[in-house]
């Protein structure tokens, strides 16, 4: 197990699971300027990038080390997710590991999961022990470079909002939105990460087809309820 701290916070990189071939070499950390908007203002704060990446049959995960509890978690994340292969799914979510029978999760996934054509490739929902509460959420992927996400988990409230830097109007657009009036007794552990669609699987199509999967952590934030 590895530990860092970014962003003031303390993480844990994932390493290999029995559900996903996490791997610490999929996790680098580097310092990058923030792009400019057009009127000079930094998109980001901060200089220091967290990258995550899932080359064909790998994975890579970080989540913080401490249960943060109730309240919002503000990710911006770099990475054009619309086109990575179908296979690779990127996902923004919460999870209670002590006790994962029990535990309410609140996420978003994006990924065509390994159909080309499909158009809703942004879902965002509540599961309670692995099963799915209400209905998910889903909404197409626009070609964003940069992402803001927010998931908002509360002891009778889960909410999520996706926004991206829309480059022709110089601001950042919400793209999707869910909301569920479900109970979480107990808050997990906020994690970032991607990975294959269907462990054990190759890629869809060939590599020379899609951009390499890597995402890029740019900024966190959380604000307790």
């Amino acid at each position: 197990m590895i530990e860092v701290r970014e962003f003031g916070t303390d993480w844990i990189v994932r390493s290999d699971t029995e559900f996903s071939p996490y791997s610490a070499a999929n996790v680098t950390r580097f310092n990058q300027a923030s792009p400019l908007a057009k009127d000079g203002s930094k998109i980001f704060e901060g200089t220091r990038r967290i990258g995550i990446a899932a080359p064909e049959g790998s994975a890579g995960c970080i989540m913080t080390r401490d249960v943060l509890g109730y309240g919002t978690y503000e990710v911006t994340l770099i990475g054009r997710m619309d086109a990575f292969d179908p296979s690779v799914v990127s996902a923004v979510w919460t999870h209670n590991d002590m006790d994962p029978a029990n535990c309410v999760e609140v996420d978003f996934e994006c990924s065509p999961w390994r159909d080309q054509n499909r158009t809703d490739r942004v879902q965002l929902g509540v599961f309670a022990g692995g099963q799915r509460l209400g209905a998910h959420v889903k909404s197409g992927m626009p070609s964003y470079l940069y992402h803001r996400i927010r998931l908002t988990q509360l002891p009778h409230l889960s909410r999520v909002i996706a926004a991206g830097w829309w480059e022709l109007g110089q601001k950042w657009q919400d793209y999707a939105y869910g909301e569920w009036q479900v109970s979480t007794p107990a808050m997990g552990r906020f994690k970032v990460g991607m990975g294959p669609a269907k462990v054990g699987e190759p890629y869809t199509l060939p590599k020379s087809a899609s951009l390499p999967a890597r995402i890029v952590v740019a900024g966190f934030k959380f604000t307790p309820a």
